[in-house]
């Protein structure tokens, strides 16, 4: 594995109590000024949270090595977001984006959480064909939206920070940017599809039935294919994988991008700054890079 000499001392070395918080942000700022002049970046400007993690084709070949990546799916798993972490690209070697797929439970909705509370409020029949209902009933008994999202979505300002997110992203990739999320069984991918198109109406997200991937749950301790899904909708669209990226707070559905050719990033939720990264990796017009 290729890494950076500053995030292969600095990060071990800042979490050593006896340095002190100033000498590693000097040892931060001092690496970062020499990237910076040399024109380079690193791929993840805060790799130092743990949760926030873009992951390339590239340094998962690097990571994965001997294994071939084809084949790596469990090595990397195994090897966490941290792995990722300590690989350092110079930004010309990240391949720009042409198309882009957001889970939905953990990384546009922020706990994980409100997916559960929709499902035990919905009755048999509707978790196999109207998960709508019960999203409404819960809607009504937090008393609106509004309360809702400042629960579940975390607050306003950062839907506002999604919706701009969203549009921007549509604006540099020619409007490639999906949203994809495995139902929880037994709902049926169609009925968990209608139900998160119904989530973004509300809260002005802008998916549309033709950007909406749902998929099965299959089974418990069964992971759904996201990363199949992804590299369908690439292919249908002739963007290749490298082009494309899938962002997920579930470690396991990047890496299942990863595998196969594309990019995933790690969020726990996305945030604005995600947002921010990807823009300016963008194949079309993004703003310069800050």
């Amino acid at each position: 594995m290729v890494e950076s000499s500053f995030q292969n001392f600095i990060r071990p070395s800042c979490q050593r109590p006896a340095l002190s918080n100033m000498r590693c942000e000097m040892l931060l700022l001092l690496n970062m000024q020499s990237h910076f002049v040399a024109g380079f970046g690193s791929v993840a400007p805060w790799w130092d949270l743990g949760t926030h993690v873009y992951m390339t084709a590239a340094a998962a070949a690097s990571i994965a090595k001997p294994t071939p990546l084809s084949e790596a799916y469990a090595v990397l798993k195994s090897a966490g977001s941290d792995a990722f972490s300590m690989t350092a690209h110079p930004i010309s070697q990240i391949p720009c984006i042409a198309m882009a797929t957001f889970d939905f439970d953990g990384t546009t909705e922020a706990t994980n959480d409100f997916a559960h509370t929709v499902i035990n409020n919905a009755t048999v029949w509707e978790k196999y064909y109207d998960m709508v209902a019960p999203y409404k009933r819960v809607v009504a008994e937090y008393g609106g939206l509004q309360a809702v999202i400042d629960k579940y979505f975390g607050g306003q300002t950062r839907v506002n920070d999604l919706i701009n997110g969203f549009n921007s992203l549509r604006a540099c990739t020619g409007g490639n940017v999906f949203q994809l999320s495995a139902s929880w069984d037994p709902i049926p991918a169609s009925t968990w599809g209608t139900y998160l198109l119904q989530i973004s109406a509300d809260m002005g997200f802008g998916f549309e039935e033709t950007h909406m991937i749902a998929i099965a749950d299959p089974g418990e301790g069964i992971a759904a294919q996201k990363g199949l899904a992804l590299a369908e909708e690439a292919g249908k669209l002739g963007i290749a994988p490298g082009n494309a990226v899938h962002v997920d707070n579930s470690f396991k559905y990047d890496v299942q991008a990863v595998v196969l050719g594309a990019s995933g990033f790690h969020t726990e939720p996305a945030m604005k700054r995600d947002f921010d990264y990807m823009v300016s990796h963008c194949c079309g017009s993004p703003p310069p890079y800050k």
